[in-house]
């Protein structure tokens, strides 16, 4: 039975050696460059697990601040059938939230990616990209073990990021159906756009 490990490792190696640009071309410099805008193929991987847990239809993500002092729930948002609903995590009123903001970006969250190891799942360290608003942070990655979804993203913002000034935090996927369903309609306020 093959190891999780070694499936990540050959699926990294596959993705190296199918890169469109070879390592001696004049523009294997271009190719290799720290663009959001331009996917790097170490991150193919992670990239395409971002886009598939987006396109999950039923999970749960719960978003915690992490401190020296533990770990502080913030949001909890659930992605059902029936649409998208978020909420503080001391609240019992939800929002609900349009289709679209569920669905994945055009370019890559995800560049800078180094396979760490398989504890926990497969683990990966990357750049964390956001255009809207404008953010990077360092990121630890765990992919379920198929390595097809997101498990667990933390984020290391750094000291001048205007939203979360050296904060980290942690979004954690749970794809138990039982846990992602929609909460009940007495507590969910309507949809507003701001």
């Amino acid at each position: 039975m093959f190891q999780p490990k070694i499936i990540v490792v050959v699926a990294v190696l596959l993705a190296a050696l199918n890169a469109p640009v070879s390592a001696g071309s004049k523009h294997s410099n271009e190719a290799t460059k720290l663009d959001p805008k331009n996917p790097d193929n170490m991150c193919r991987i992670v990239n395409e697990a971002y886009v598939r847990t987006r396109h999950t239809a039923l999970y749960r993500e719960i978003d915690s601040i992490v401190t020296a002092r533990g770990t502080f729930g913030i949001d909890e948002y659930r992605i059902t059938a029936s649409g998208m609903y978020g909420k503080p995590w001391n609240s019992t009123t939800w929002s609900t939230y349009p289709a679209e903001a569920a669905a994945p970006v055009k370019y890559p969250r995800f560049t800078s990616c180094i396979y760490v190891n398989d504890i926990g799942g497969p683990h990966f360290r990357a750049h964390w990209h956001n255009r809207d608003p404008s953010q990077t942070a360092i990121a630890d990655v765990w992919l379920t073990s198929d390595v097809q979804r997101l498990h667990k993203v933390v984020r290391r913002f750094p000291d001048d990021d205007p939203q979360r000034p050296s904060q980290v935090l942690m979004s954690v996927m749970d794809y138990d159906r039982s846990r992602a369903v929609a909460p009940a309609k007495e507590s969910i306020l309507p949809y507003t756009s701001n």
